[in-house]
């Protein structure tokens, strides 16, 4: 269990498994791999608990807008709430 354990506090890339997180299947494939144990997925999450780790999920990360295109969008924005004109597109719009 303290080999498992020192395992886990590494990435699993840094243990020779080519995924991002350990989960229940991860772990049961570096035991598999590794000792030659053949476990569950629950009984590996089972294992997560008995050591004090807790699932957790990654959160995405969002991509930064360019300002040029948050400047664009806030024109077209002006432009829409002006009655005087009409809007419309059928495919790609370029205004000037």
């Amino acid at each position: 269990m303290r080999s498992v354990e020192s395992a886990l506090r590494r990435s699993p890339d840094d243990v020779g498994l080519s995924v991002g997180i350990w989960e229940g299947k991860t772990l049961s494939a570096y035991l598999q791999h590794q000792f030659e144990i053949d476990l569950g997925v629950r009984q590996c999450q089972r294992i997560f608990r008995q050591l004090g780790f807790r699932h957790r999920k990654p959160r995405p990360v969002r991509s930064e807008v360019p300002p040029e295109v948050k400047a664009a969008a806030k024109k077209l924005r002006a432009l829409n709430e002006d009655p005087s004109l009409d809007l419309w597109a059928m495919d790609e719009v370029r205004l000037q």
